[in-house]
């Protein structure tokens, strides 16, 4: 799956090599791939009476949510210290 793929990518850069995490408006695509694919598998899974996808989806959700808040907060502290250096 690529969106485990870019999961474990940014573990990789920012937790084992320790890479400070700054803020590019490219994270929002990460953001973006997760929750696209946590409300196709809900919405697949329901109607086609496929539990499987649709709790995969509700899991993928939580994952979602964590990585867009990672990104939303990176990006406020960007601006912040932006507006601070002025």
């Amino acid at each position: 799956m690529r969106a485990t793929g870019i999961v474990a990518g940014g573990i990789w850069r920012h937790a084992v090599h320790t890479l400070p995490m700054t803020y590019s408006a490219g994270l929002w695509s990460m953001s973006f791939l997760l929750g696209m694919r946590t409300a196709a598998s809900m919405h697949l899974g329901r109607p086609g009476r496929v539990p499987a996808i649709e709790l995969v989806g509700q899991h993928w959700f939580w994952l979602g949510l964590a990585v867009w808040a990672m990104v939303f907060v990176t990006m406020v502290t960007s601006f912040v210290r932006a507006l601070r250096s002025r």
